[in-house]
């Protein structure tokens, strides 16, 4: 059984590699800050905030506020109702 299956799984990777499926490409970065709203965040030190803002430019944390502020300009992505810990992205 256990033969049939590794044959099996050699089978279909050679017709996707035989297809030309390609992966898909990222999409490009915002423009402008990219700002989270969450209802809580863990921030690696044992602490917990409530409703936090974190505005994100160049891939780095710029800035963390309590409370949900909507930015000016940017990409806004609302994620109330959700935990983030920031740093484990990687």
């Amino acid at each position: 059984m256990k033969t049939l299956f590794a044959v099996a799984a050699l089978l279909a990777c050679s017709l996707v590699g035989a297809v030309g499926v390609s992966p898909v490409p990222a999409p490009p970065p915002p423009a402008g800050p990219l700002t989270l709203l969450v209802s809580h965040l863990l921030d690696g030190s044992g602490h917990e905030r409530g409703a936090t803002t974190l505005v994100i430019r160049d891939g780095r944390i710029e800035s963390i506020h309590d409370g949900a502020a909507r930015p000016a300009n940017g990409t806004l992505i609302d994620l109330r109702g959700l935990t983030l810990l920031p740093g484990f992205i990687d």
